[in-house]
């Protein structure tokens, strides 16, 4: 089996491969590793980072894993290896994913959710991300995911907060979680108005540090007024 070569694009992988007149070609996202074969080939499962690779001709244009483009340019080991500690200033992030546009127009490798989120957390246009931890892809969005969600397995979306944790405690005091009464949040009985909806990436801090932060089950009642979509007027 030959060394893996190191710094290539995936299309760059299976050129050498072309060049080779090779039987079967493998890339990783991680350094961009890259090997190709000569003789008879067979695929195996094993733990460690994900690669792609298929015969000297096949089509790789749109290779994608559970619906996420596969990323196409090496990233660095030490990168990869040292996530960047997770960010607080994000909605919990649920299962599903948000076709479409994303910043850069592609996937990026990231080891985990929260190095996902860092990279969004730099970005001033990114709004929310998306990431499938099988092929460990990130994408950016320079919007809530909410405008294209759509259920899908092995992926995960969440927005970025205009506030972080901290800044509840102040809102608690002056406002409160009451309001959670007439329009509930997730995992609360249903509000005698509704559910309410989650605006909390446009601006609203009763979202939350109510339903993101479930601070709903300490209601601290102060002086509130009702929004028609159930959140608290500051």
């Amino acid at each position: 089996m030959p060394k893996p070569r190191k710094d290539y694009s995936l299309e760059e992988c299976q050129r050498m491969c072309q060049d080779d007149k090779c039987t079967a070609w493998q890339w990783w996202p991680v350094e961009g590793g890259c090997r190709w074969f000569t003789g008879k080939v067979y695929s195996e499962e094993k733990e460690g980072h994900p690669s792609v690779g298929g015969t000297m001709d096949c089509d790789s244009s749109d290779l994608t894993y559970n619906g996420a483009p596969i990323p196409r340019s090496p990233v660095q080991s030490d990168q990869a290896a040292t996530p960047t500690p997770a960010p607080v200033c994000y909605g919990t992030a649920i299962s599903g994913s948000s076709p479409g546009s994303s910043i850069g127009g592609q996937s990026y490798f990231a080891a985990s959710l929260e190095d996902c989120q860092s990279k969004c957390s730099v970005l001033n246009e990114c709004k929310a991300v998306v990431y499938w931890a099988g092929i460990q892809a990130c994408r950016l969005l320079e919007r809530t995911y909410q405008g294209k969600y759509q259920a899908a397995e092995g992926a995960v979306v969440a927005n970025k907060r205009p506030f972080c944790e901290a800044d509840c405690s102040n809102f608690m005091t002056a406002h409160g979680c009451g309001w959670t009464d007439a329009w509930s949040c997730p995992g609360q009985k249903r509000g005698t108005s509704g559910v309410a909806k989650d605006d909390a990436a446009l601006g609203q801090m009763g979202y939350y540090c109510c339903c993101d932060k479930e601070l709903w089950k300490a209601k601290s009642d102060g002086n509130r007024r009702l929004f028609s979509n159930g959140f608290v007027l500051v």
